[in-house]
C-alpha cells in the first residue's frame, strides 16, 4: 500500500522542510528553478494562468513513489487547484501528470534515465501515469512564519517595555502573528473593551515589517491576539507544546 495521501502531502509547512528552503533560494534567486521542469511550469502558468515559484521531485514512503511538489507564491494560486471540499482536484492533478510524462517522453535521452535524474530512481513513462502523485503548496504562509520567528527576543522585550503596561506578562510570536498575555482574565477583557488591541497591534507591525524583505504583511490584514496567563497555566498546565499544538 502506498502512504495515506494525507502525509504525502503535508511536505511544506514549516521554514525547517527541504523544500521551503530550496523555494526560497529561488524566490531570492540564489538558484533558478530545475531545468527539467521550466517547460512544465510554463505550461502550467499558459493553462491555469499562475506560474509556479518552483517545482520540486522527491519520492516518498516505503514504495519510493515519484512525487512532484507545485510550489506557488500566494494560498490563493494553489486555492485554483481545490475542490470546494479543500482536497487537490484530481482533474487537474491527473492533467500535470499526463503532460509532464509527455514532456518526458519527448527527452532525446533516454526517459527513464531522465527520470532516474529527477527521482533518484529507475522509472518510465508510464509509471508517471499510474503512480505519479502530484501536490502544491504556498510560499508565502511559510516564509511570513519565518519572518515574524526571526525577530530578536530581546526587540520583543524592549517592544513591551516601550508599550509601558504593566498588566502585560508577555508578547509571544507564533506562526505569523503573536499573543499578548495579560496576567488575567479580566485584565485580557478589560483590554478586549478598551480598543488597546489596535495600538498593540500597531507597534508590534512597524517591528514586524523591518524584517519583512518579501513584503508580505499587510497592516489590515494584521492583528495581534489576546490571551491570559491564568488561562495558559490552569488550561495548558503552563506548558508552551500543549498551547500550541
Amino acid at each position: 500500500m502506498f502512504a495515506t495521501l494525507e502525509t504525502a502531502n503535508v511536505i511544506m509547512i514549516n521554514p525547517s522542510d527541504k523544500d521551503y528552503r530550496l523555494t526560497k533560494k529561488v524566490k531570492e534567486g540564489i538558484t533558478p528553478i530545475n531545468p527539467d521542469f521550466v517547460e512544465l511550469a510554463d505550461w502550467i502558468h499558459d493553462r491555469y494562468q499562475h506560474r509556479p515559484l518552483n517545482i520540486l521531485s522527491d519520492t516518498f514512503g516505503t514504495e519510493r513513489r515519484p512525487r512532484l511538489n507545485i510550489v506557488f507564491e500566494y494560498p490563493h494560486e494553489v486555492s485554483t487547484f481545490l475542490k470546494s471540499s479543500g482536497n487537490f482536484n484530481p482533474g487537474k492533478q491527473a492533467a500535470i501528470r499526463r503532460h509532464f510524462a509527455a514532456l518526458m517522453e519527448k527527452r532525446k535521452s533516454a526517459p527513464n534515465q531522465a527520470l532516474l535524474h529527477l527521482f533518484n530512481r529507475a522509472l518510465e513513462v508510464e509509471d508517471l501515469m499510474e503512480d505519479l502523485l502530484v501536490v502544491f503548496s504556498a510560499f508565502e504562509p511559510v516564509a511570513k512564519e519565518e519572518i515574524n520567528g526571526s525577530i530578536p527576543t530581546t526587540e520583543i522585550e524592549a517592544l513591551q517595555q516601550n508599550l509601558g503596561n504593566d498588566q502585560i506578562w508577555q508578547i509571544v510570536p507564533a506562526f505569523s502573528t503573536a499573543t499578548i498575555f495579560f496576567y488575567t482574565r479580566k485584565q485580557e477583557e478589560e483590554h478586549e473593551r478598551n480598543g488597546s488591541r489596535e495600538h498593540f497591534t500597531d507597534q508590534y507591525f512597524q517591528l514586524l515589517k523591518r524584517y519583512d524583505r518579501y513584503g508580505y504583511f499587510k497592516r489590515e490584514e494584521f492583528m495581534l491576539l489576546f490571551d491570559s496567563k491564568e488561562n495558559f497555566d490552569e488550561n495548558y498546565d503552563t506548558n508552551w507544546f500543549y498551547y500550541y499544538r
